[in-house]
């Protein structure tokens, strides 16, 4: 559940950065068509800046949903295979009575 919460919050992060820059790059396209289209646009340094420190966060998050992505599969394998080993040692184990196994069946 936490996982799925953390993901939730890096996402939208994650949205709100593209926000930024599509909006940036709105701005930039505005900027092009007043000067008529002659071609590159000198960028303010601090524009600069901040589109440099935007690619740079966007690479972090990047990264780590990477990180919480691969994290919470193997935590998801983990789990099968605990399961997968309890199911397998009460089928191998047998069952005492016929109560046992009702209690297994509507646990399914």
């Amino acid at each position: 559940m936490e996982a799925f919460m953390i993901l939730g919050v890096i996402f939208v992060g994650l949205v709100s950065i593209i926000g930024v820059l599509a909006w940036h790059k709105q701005e930039l396209e505005k900027i092009r068509a007043r000067k008529g289209g002659e071609g590159t646009v000198q960028l303010s340094d601090e524009l600069r800046a901040e589109l440099n420190a935007l690619k740079e966060q966007v690479l972090a998050l990047r990264d780590t949903t990477t990180k919480f992505d691969l994290s919470f599969d193997a935590a998801l394998d983990s789990m099968e295979a605990r399961v997968k080993r309890v199911e397998e040692r009460q089928l191998t184990q047998g069952y005492q009575t016929s109560d046992d196994a009702q209690k297994l069946t509507v646990g399914r």
